[in-house]
């Protein structure tokens, strides 16, 4: 599963991180930004990192996306993977 989390940054511009996370063993497995762009930037950049997914993205609340994101995580340790080290800036911005 991949999520990204789009915050004001700013009046103009968005900062954004992107995860791929297994909830099934590993937690994330990959971590993007935060990135600061503007809202075309963002919608550039959408497509591409959904583009893997046949149906694209879908918006989600943000508690929504940190259970599933941090819950990945607890299980992941519990079977003794840690995530990514760019997940440290990730988890930041989800609102930890």
């Amino acid at each position: 599963m991949s999520v990204v989390v789009a915050r004001k940054h700013g009046w103009d511009k968005l900062s954004v991180c992107a995860c791929l996370v297994d909830v099934y063993c590993l937690g994330v497995e990959h971590a993007l930004g935060p990135d600061v762009m503007s809202e075309v930037e963002l919608h550039r950049f959408l497509p591409k990192y959904f583009r893997i997914y046949p149906y694209g993205w879908r918006e989600a609340p943000l508690d929504l996306v940190r259970h599933l994101v941090f819950g990945a995580v607890d299980y992941a340790r519990d079977l003794g993977f840690e995530p990514v080290a760019d997940f440290a800036g990730a988890a930041g911005h989800l609102g930890v």
